[in-house]
C-alpha cells in the first residue's frame, strides 16, 4: 500500500502520478508523498492527515464502444487527524460515482462533503465507467479538493475504447477513421470524427421530395443482434436489415435504410440514431452505438439572401428594403393579396422593447420583369431610442407542408438624428425607390 500524507504546507504530488499545477490553491487537497510514511515496506502513523490508497489508476485495458466497467478505489485515513473533502470533481461526465466512508466493523455510510474522515476510516469510491460515445485512448481524471494550500487529489481512469460499429463504403471496403464517403449524389456517410463519429448527411432536400441512404455497417465484435432504440431524429425514419444472418438473426454486417418524412417542414434536421448492440459472444454485454443523421429541408418558396438586412439607421431618417420571393417549385402558387404579420423587438440598454410600430410591410406581386417581394419599411425611427432589433415578417401561404413564409430583418438603431432630418416628414435615403421598394437583384 502506498502512504500519502496529507500536510501544510508541502511539496505536492497528485495520487501516483506527476506533480500539476492550479489555480484553486486555497481549496485544493494537499497530497504529497511522504518516505517517512513507510518503513521498509511496514506502514506506520503518519503525524496529521495521510491518505494510503494500493493503486490511484484503474486500468479497464481494451473497451468496445458502449461497455461499462466498475472500479472501487479505497483510500484509508493513515494519518494521526481526520481528513476532510471539500469539493470532487468527475471531470469527463462519464461516470457514476457512489462515495462512501467506510468504518473498521465494515459499515458503510455515504460521503457527504466536508465531513471529516478519521483515521482508521476509508473513503471508497464505486466508480461505473460508461465508454458510450467515446473512441480511441481515453484517460481522465477524478478529482479531489480540500482546505490546504497546495495541489488537488487525482484518480484516474485509463482504458483504449474501440469502435464497435463502422460505416463501410459502397465498394465493401472498411471506410477509413477519417473519412467522409460519397455514396450517391449530395448523400454522405463514414466514420468522421470531426462530425462526431459515425453519421449519415441527407443533403439538401426540397420540402416534398425524397431524400434517403443506404449504408452497411459492419461490426468489428463479430456477429451481434442491433436493433434500433429510443426516438429518431425529428421527421427522420431508419431500418435495420442484418445481412447474412445466422439461425438467431445476428450478423457481421447491417444495412440501415434511413429516409427523411416527405411531409417535413422546413429547416435543418440534426439528431442521433441510437443503436442497441448485444455483445453475447465478447462481454455478454448490450451496449449502444451512436450514429449521427443530418438534413436540411429547403422550402418551395424561399427568401432570396435570407435575412433582410437594415444595417445602421439613424433617427428621422426611414429606410425601405425589400425581400424577393424565390420560387423553387413550378407547381407552387403565390398568394394575391396575404394578409401579412410583422412583430420586432428593441434589445435596449435595459430591457427589450416590442417595437413592431416603427416598421410596415407590404407584398407586392410578381411580374414577367420582376419576382414578387415583400417590402418592408424602418421609420422614421425616434430619437433617443437605440440598441439592435431584430424582427420577422411571416407570409401567409395556404399550404400545409409550408404554412408560413418567415423573412427575417435586422439593424441597428443610433437613436441619433441626422443634422436636417424630422421624425415627422419622411424624407427616403439616396437611392431608394419613391415608390417603396429598391431595384431588384439582376
Amino acid at each position: 500500500m502506498n502512504c500519502i500524507s496529507i500536510q501544510r504546507p508541502a511539496l505536492a504530488h497528485s495520487l501516483g502520478s506527476a506533480r500539476r499545477s492550479s489555480a484553486r490553491a486555497p481549496f485544493l487537497l494537499l497530497v504529497a508523498l511522504a518516505a517517512s510514511a513507510c518503513d521498509g515496506g511496514a506502514e506506520r502513523t503518519i503525524e496529521g492527515p495521510a491518505f494510503a490508497t494500493e493503486s490511484a489508476v484503474a486500468e479497464f485495458g481494451d473497451l468496445w464502444e458502449g461497455e461499462t466497467r466498475r472500479h472501487s478505489f479505497r483510500l484509508e485515513s493513515v494519518g494521526t487527524e481526520p481528513i476532510v473533502v471539500q469539493e470532487r470533481l468527475d471531470t469527463c461526465g462519464c461516470s457514476a460515482i457512489e462515495w462512501f466512508e467506510v468504518e473498521p466493523d465494515g459499515t458503510r455510510t455515504p460521503y457527504v462533503t466536508n465531513e471529516p474522515i478519521e483515521p482508521g476510516h476509508v473513503l471508497q469510491l464505486d466508480v461505473t465507467f460508461d465508454s458510450s460515445g467515446r473512441r480511441g485512448p481515453f484517460d481522465q481524471p477524478i478529482r479531489l479538493y480540500g482546505p490546504f494550500t497546495g495541489e488537488r487529489a487525482e484518480l484516474r481512469l485509463v482504458a483504449n475504447i474501440r469502435s464497435l460499429l463502422e460505416v463501410e463504403g459502397t465498394d465493401g471496403a472498411l471506410a477509413p477513421a477519417d473519412a467522409a464517403l460519397a455514396l450517391a449524389g449530395a448523400v454522405y456517410a463514414g466514420n468522421n470524427e470531426a462530425r462526431g463519429g459515425r453519421f449519415v448527411d441527407l443533403g439538401a432536400i426540397m420540402q416534398g421530395q425524397s431524400g434517403a441512404a443506404q449504408v452497411t455497417l459492419a461490426s468489428q465484435a463479430g456477429p451481434v443482434a442491433l436493433s434500433i432504440t429510443g426516438d429518431p431524429p425529428p421527421d427522420v425514419l431508419a431500418a435495420l436489415t442484418p445481412l447474412d444472418p445466422d439461425a438467431r438473426g445476428r450478423a457481421e454486417r447491417w444495412r440501415l435504410d434511413v429516409e427523411l418524412d416527405r411531409e417535413a417542414r422546413v429547416g435543418s434536421r440534426l439528431g442521433t440514431l441510437t443503436l442497441l448492440s448485444d455483445l453475447e459472444g465478447s462481454t455478454g454485454q448490450t451496449v449502444t452505438s451512436r450514429i449521427h443523421v443530418q438534413a436540411a429541408v429547403r422550402g418551395r418558396i424561399e427568401v432570396v439572401g435570407g435575412r433582410v438586412a437594415f444595417g445602421t439607421l439613424d433617427a428621422g431618417v426611414p429606410a425601405v428594403r425589400d425581400a424577393f420571393i424565390a420560387i423553387l417549385d413550378v407547381d407552387v402558387e403565390l398568394p394575391r393579396a396575404p394578409e401579412l404579420e410583422l412583430v420586432a423587438m428593441l434589445d435596449g440598454p435595459h430591457a427589450e422593447e416590442d417595437v413592431s410600430s416603427w416598421f410596415s410591410a407590404r407584398w407586392r406581386a410578381g411580374t414577367v420583369d420582376s419576382p414578387a417581394a415583400v417590402t418592408i419599411t424602418a421609420g422614421p425611427l425616434p430619437q433617443g431610442r437605440f440598441g439592435a432589433f431584430d424582427g420577422v415578417v411571416r407570409v401567409p401561404l395556404g399550404d400545409p407542408r409550408q404554412p408560413w413564409l418567415e423573412i427575417p430583418f435586422a439593424g441597428t438603431a443610433t437613436g441619433v438624428p441626422v443634422p436636417g432630418s424630422t421624425t415627422s416628414g419622411p424624407t427616403l435615403p439616396q437611392g431608394t425607390d419613391p415608390a417603396g421598394a429598391s431595384s431588384p437583384p439582376r
